[in-house]
């Protein structure tokens, strides 16, 4: 069955009917391609299509969760069902300090988004896919006879969903995405290196501008040739300045994901009672925002049917809030502000970042390098980890340059950054008013999702900078 000939309304009554004293639904349908190139073979090639249904119920300060992939309405109550009498069981376990109630503050959105239609996505053949990644593929080998292998996937797809809940909740949306990543691997006399770049866009393939991918490609060959000649990164202290990717993966992973409320609740961040604390640079500006439609991450509303919004998370150095689903609003009195993702129908939302980014300031990027004497300038980013609870992290830029009486000079590789989230807040001094965003997927608790960080580029001053040859096993 369609999940448009579904009667969400008959599911939740009958939830309500069996004691749930709330009830949501989630209806997805969805098609997709993808396609791995690798050594100028094509590796995997698959089409997917799908459908299924995830309902939660409430129920004395628990939640039941069930799914299914039939989507008939006998099922649908089934599922139901088994829902509510998961909640039943948990709440058994819930402890008294543990209960809350969930806040009848909360507004969910009633509406149609259709961002794509499944024509614009039908729009270029699968074959014509193929066709597109053999061609970036003889692009890359063409630039140089260094170019020892070219890895490049590309995957797009159509999600259609419908929800509801009982407390008046009713969204249709149907959101198409691209996606594109081309790593290229050059060799030269024992020197291997790799230069990687990516597109990312929200819409079909009438709206997608396709010159991006050859950009991409030739970005990423061109990244890869120029660490041949790159010297290791010295170690020691030093003043650096990051660039977009960098600054926009150092916004999402160091403090996204330490604004999540769930963390907050749980103990397990740095920024846990800081609200209304001054915790960086007065420059220092932080917003998630999932309404921004240029960025990947964008959402209409999020998976519990609240609409997407402009959030800031720090506002001239000082914490001003952190990103919300129902549960940690109604635990904490606040108001959802759109951030409760679920990957699939068969998964339950959690508190997600959206596209999150450091705002742009004064500063021309030229004359803020030109501005720093000695130095580093860091550029995109390859790997690296975050502790939120503790407040450390470590990232690898992918590649560097030596700043020297503010000028760019040596070209540097495997220059690993660490330090503590709240010291490098407090040494930004000088933040420019470029600004550029990446979009992927994150991941957190088994599942992904669709996110954009951003960033201009920016000044720290004191991080700690060490040269480092390997990738160590427990990369994110």
């Amino acid at each position: 069955m369609p999940i448009s000939n579904v009667d969400l309304d008959l599911v939740l009554n009958h939830a309500m009917d069996l004691g749930a004293e709330f009830c949501d639904i989630r209806l997805d349908s969805w098609t997709g391609f993808s396609v791995d190139l690798m050594q100028s073979t094509t590796r995997n090639a698959v089409a997917s299509c799908g459908q299924g249904a995830g309902i939660r119920a409430f129920f004395d300060g628990a939640w039941g969760f069930a799914s299914t992939t039939e989507v008939d309405q006998e099922a649908l109550k089934a599922c139901a069902r088994n829902a509510i009498a998961l909640a039943r069981n948990g709440a058994r376990l819930v402890k008294d300090e543990d209960n809350f109630k969930i806040s009848d503050d909360i507004r969910f959105e009633t509406g149609s988004f259709e961002i794509t239609t499944q024509d614009d996505m039908d729009a270029f053949s699968d074959d014509e896919k193929m066709r597109l990644v053999s061609s970036l593929d003889a692009q890359a080998r063409q630039e140089s006879p260094l170019v020892q292998n070219v890895v490049i996937h590309l995957s797009d797809g159509i999600a259609e969903s419908r929800f509801a809940n009982s407390a008046g909740g009713r969204v249709d949306k149907a959101i198409g995405s691209i996606y594109l990543l081309a790593n290229v691997i050059a060799f030269d006399a024992g020197n291997l290196q790799s230069g990687m770049e990516l597109v990312s866009h929200i819409g079909g393939w009438q709206t997608v501008n396709q010159d991006k991918f050859a950009a991409a490609v030739h970005d990423a060959t061109s990244q890869a040739l120029r660490l041949l000649e790159a010297k290791p990164c010295p170690p020691g202290s030093f003043t650096i300045v990051a660039d977009n990717k960098l600054g926009g993966v150092f916004t999402h992973e160091a403090m996204g994901h330490a604004c999540e409320a769930d963390a907050i609740l749980a103990g397990n961040s740095i920024l846990e009672h800081r609200i209304g604390e001054r915790i960086g640079n007065e420059a220092v500006t932080i917003v998630d925002d999932g309404s921004r439609r240029d960025m990947f991450g964008y959402i209409p509303t999020d998976s519990e049917g609240v609409r997407s919004s402009r959030t800031v998370l720090i506002e001239g150095g000082i914490l001003k809030s952190y990103l919300q689903d129902i549960e940690t609003a109604s635990r904490m009195g606040v108001p959802a502000t759109g951030n409760g993702r679920a990957e699939a129908y068969d998964t339950v939302p959690q508190v997600r970042m959206t596209n999150t980014f450091l705002e742009p300031s004064d500063w021309d990027k030229d004359e803020l390098i030109a501005d720093t004497k000695q130095g580093i300038y860091c550029k995109n980013w390859q790997y690296g980890y975050v502790e939120p609870e503790k407040g450390n992290f470590m990232f690898k830029a992918k590649e560097a340059i030596l700043i020297e009486n503010g000028e760019l000079t040596t070209l540097l590789k495997d220059a690993a950054l660490s330090g503590q989230i709240l010291q490098v807040l407090n040494d930004i001094d000088a933040i420019a008013n470029d600004f550029g965003d990446s979009g992927g997927q994150c991941g957190k608790g088994g599942q992904s999702v669709r996110v954009s960080d951003a960033s201009p580029h920016f000044r720290i001053r004191n991080v700690l900078v060490g040269g480092m040859e390997e990738e160590p096993e427990d990369e994110q």
